[in-house]
């Protein structure tokens, strides 16, 4: 799974790996769209904020030499005092099998700012390292470095499970993902639980997509701002992880509010035939 945020209001859940050379641990995740129903799980009084609506629509591609995903949400976040946002996103990436490579593109709108529309890329530039730099079309001259810990979303998605299957519980590193420059590099804390079954009712409803699985990591990751000397992150998402990558719910607990992500479709998509 991949877990990026492209502003302040709404972090984007993304799903991904790909093989890994050792057996013992070889990952290979599935290639699908999953659309999910938006929905608020919780507020605190001070927000005020009655209801969230919405729905995205994430989908995850095996290619020949990387991975092709995207996302597409609306959100309608309520208030009690009748004032009501809207906001909309359209995102693609595109990271390279050995994950070193990263570009992405973004369109949002809403009715409080105006729209936005840019891209970026991102590559390690040190021989056994993951450190690298990153470029934004909204900010030419200015590159970001990335400390020697960064991952792309594809690549923490298969450290994930990588610790997972080792029964390993904790790790910390930093993220790259798709967003404004101010945004897109995170420290993250990721906690893994034991794998669990799913309860057999839950399981019952999510329907019979031969992609759905019988049990889940829970897995719990914590977003900090780089500079941060608050020790209090940005947000945390909490989500279950299925060995083939297909995340069925997930929440994001933003601390005034939780966001919660609920599966309504899944489908496979079919992956090329490489030489």
């Amino acid at each position: 799974m991949v877990v990026l945020a492209k502003n302040g209001l709404l972090a984007t859940m993304t799903t991904a790996a790909l093989m890994v050379a050792s057996p013992a641990l070889a990952i290979d995740l599935a290639s699908h769209q999953v659309t999910y129903e938006l929905s608020m799980k919780e507020a605190s009084p001070e927000v005020a904020l009655e209801a969230i609506t919405g729905k995205t629509i994430f989908r995850i591609v095996r290619e020949c030499d990387g991975w092709k995903s995207g996302e597409d949400y609306i959100m309608q976040m309520r208030f009690e005092d009748g004032n009501e946002i809207y906001m909309a996103s359209l995102f693609e990436s595109y990271e390279g099998l050995e994950g070193d490579l990263f570009s992405f593109a973004i369109d949002e709108s809403s009715n409080y700012e105006d729209d936005l529309s840019f891209d970026g890329f991102a590559q390690q530039t040190a021989p056994n390292s993951r450190a690298g730099e990153a470029f934004f079309s909204i900010a030419p001259d200015n590159a970001l470095n990335l400390p020697d810990d960064t991952y792309f979303p594809v690549a923490q998605t298969i450290e994930i499970l990588k610790q997972a299957r080792a029964g390993k519980n904790f790790f910390t590193s930093h993220i790259f993902f798709g967003a404004k420059p101010d945004d897109a590099l995170k420290k993250t804390s990721v906690i893994i639980g034991k794998k669990q079954p799913f309860d057999k009712d839950k399981r019952a409803a999510m329907g019979e997509s031969t992609l759905l699985a019988e049990a889940y990591y829970p897995v719990q990751v914590a977003y900090f701002d780089p500079e941060t000397t608050s020790g209090l992150p940005s947000y945390e998402i909490s989500f279950q992880m299925q060995d083939n990558g297909v995340v069925p719910y997930y929440v994001i607990d933003y601390g005034d509010f939780e966001l919660e992500a609920t599966m309504k479709d899944l489908e496979k998509e079919p992956s090329p035939t490489c030489g």
